[in-house]
């Protein structure tokens, strides 16, 4: 890895990097945020949509993508993806700088930019030491020369924040705080009580002079001499205003007064504020972005649950949401699978509901990522079966229904189920050593209470599938010492005054053991070499009803969106 020095720069590889942003987090901080701007060859961006942050978490080329903040040791970790190969050619830079809420840099201890390669492989390290009332700063810059990319520390700050970041590189800054001031000239206008009648009329004059925004119009009315663009209505005036009142068959100026013309020359001039800021207001207030029709299809959906009363549910799919958003996948759509053990140890959890109590949270998490707005599940225990799917019509007490059907079988074939899962999405569950793609990936998340009985074909489905854009959460529900809901519950103390045999200590050191080593085959799948890319995770706990909702979302996703960006940038996901 090269330490670099500010200005310094060096050649990269043209590949997917991350570009993670840390600082030490053992005393209180300002809030730090990444962001991310492709610029083009006049150092501007093209379009606001050329700024990549937590609330426009990825680019249409799909080569920037903002992934978040996750807590390390002693430190938290901001990160952006940037897919040099998939960089549009008018792209020459894309910079990476931050900005800082409640503070400013100088007060973020061991400020740092790392360039790390996909497989975590450290690229480059810029630290940052001189940071002072910075609240918005740029660390380096992706850059174009001679047909390749290198990088440079760049370490320059902006003690205007955020909004003089953006406007530097040519982002609108939000201006709707400026239409309002219009009312106020208008008044101004309206004390003459000659010139107050050609500004309601205002708008053959306002179209000329092109001011900026459009608000300065009604005062610009002058450069078209006043009284001349008037003449419509004026083609009688002997006398301006004071013969207004018995005007009664030539209303010439007061076009605005419909209450009948026996108001005097006072009504006239509320009318002129009316016309004016309506016109100038409007344009900057209604420039919106389409709505994705993933966005849309997500609305429906909620309103959907609302309408049906499934507010349990609608609750459960919003808190889904809030961990995918924080992933950057709050408009990502996968297949999802679960796989259930229908082992007989698994008979407890099944008859105290917590199964059930999964299956609704798991199919919160589908509805949000599947558009069928339906969750497939697949079965194993002595055998394998594919038991349809659960969705809104059927997800109410379906547990109870599915054990109809599947009894609770004596063995647990964890391979069985996987081959029914790849036949299912990729039409084969035969060993592959070449990658297959596919436009959408498959989530499966696979629950057990145990050790499995086919430990090396479970191997070779993993192997296998590590080619396909499949992505195995494991869960395991069952007393470990790596459990990560609840501190194990202190196991019993022999009472002294008894005296145990050496079979009792024995049985009881085995027993311990046993706890421990329940999911080392689990979690041996998690770390398990000479995959394509590494496609699974493992937690593991003692009862699923021990984590919130919040919490089970976040273990579920945690390491799904890392997997994304490797299988993209591998070519297993196609747009």
């Amino acid at each position: 890895m090269t330490s670099m020095r500010k200005g310094s720069n060096l050649p990269v590889p043209g590949t997917a990097l991350r570009a993670v942003v840390s600082w030490r987090t053992d005393a209180p901080t300002p809030d730090v945020d990444v962001s991310a701007l492709l610029l083009d060859g006049a150092g501007k961006v093209r379009s606001d949509a050329d700024f990549v942050f937590y609330n426009q978490p990825s680019h249409a080329s799909g080569a920037v993508r903002y992934e978040g903040k996750r807590p390390q040791p002693g430190e938290m970790a901001d990160t952006v993806l940037v897919d040099l190969a998939q960089v549009e050619p008018s792209v020459e830079r894309v910079v990476v700088g931050a900005s800082a809420d409640g503070g400013s840099f100088g007060q973020v201890p061991g400020l740092r930019l790392r360039v790390l390669a996909m497989d975590g492989t450290p690229v480059a390290e810029f630290d940052i030491g001189d940071a002072t009332s910075e609240t918005a700063y740029l660390f380096g810059e992706f850059y174009r020369r001679d047909g390749a990319w290198k990088f440079r520390a760049v370490g320059q700050g902006y003690a205007t924040g955020l909004a003089g970041l953006a406007t530097d590189f040519g982002i609108s800054v939000d201006t709707d705080d400026t239409p309002p001031p219009p009312p106020t000239p208008a008044p101004a206008a309206a004390t003459p009580p000659t010139a107050a009648a050609p500004a309601p009329q205002t708008p053959p004059g306002f179209g000329p002079p092109p001011p900026g925004y459009g608000t300065p119009a009604a005062p610009p009315f002058m450069p078209p001499t006043p009284a001349p663009p008037f003449t419509p209505t004026p083609a009688a005036p002997p006398t301006p205003a004071p013969p207004f009142m018995p005007a009664g068959t030539t209303p010439a100026a007061p076009p605005y007064t419909p209450p009948t013309a026996t108001p005097p020359a006072p009504p006239f001039m509320p009318t002129a504020p009316a016309p004016a800021p309506p016109v100038a207001a409007p344009p900057a207030a209604q420039a919106s972005a389409p709505m994705s029709l993933k966005k849309q299809k997500l609305i429906t959906l909620e309103k959907q649950l609302s309408d049906r009363g499934e507010l349990g549910l609608l609750d459960l799919t919003k808190r889904a949401a809030v961990s995918l958003e924080k992933r950057g996948l709050s408009e990502h759509t996968a297949r999802v699978a679960l796989c259930l053990d229908i082992s007989g140890s698994m008979g407890g959890l099944y008859r105290a509901g917590k199964v059930q109590g999964l299956v609704e949270r798991v199919l919160a998490l589908g509805l949000r990522f599947d558009d069928n707005a339906e969750v497939d599940v697949f079965l194993f225990g002595t055998n394998g079966h594919s038991a349809g799917g659960v969705g809104l019509d059927s997800y109410r007490g379906w547990t109870d229904r599915m054990l109809q059907q599947w009894r609770l079988e004596g063995g647990t074939d964890y391979a069985a189920a996987m081959r029914l899962i790849r036949e299912e999405y990729f039409g084969t569950s035969a060993l592959r050593y070449g990658p297959v793609a596919d436009r959408q990936p498959v989530y499966v998340m696979f629950v057990t209470d145990g050790h499995t009985t086919s430990e090396q074909q479970t191997r070779d489905q993993v192997m296998a599938s590590s080619y396909e854009p499949l992505f195995w959460q494991f869960m395991g529900i069952g007393r470990s010492a790596k459990s990560v809901d609840a501190p194990m519950v202190a196991q019993q103390q022999p009472d002294p005054q008894v005296k145990q045999s050496r079979f009792g200590r024995r049985l009881r050191a085995m027993a311990a053991n046993w706890s421990d080593g329940t999911f080392r085959f689990l979690e041996e799948l998690d770390d398990l070499p000479g995959r394509y890319t590494d496609n699974a995770n493992f937690f593991c706990v003692q009862d699923p009803a021990n984590l919130t909702d919040d919490q089970l979302f976040d273990l579920m996703t945690a390491e799904y969106a890392q997997w994304l960006q490797r299988a993209r940038g591998l070519g297993l996901i196609t747009p």
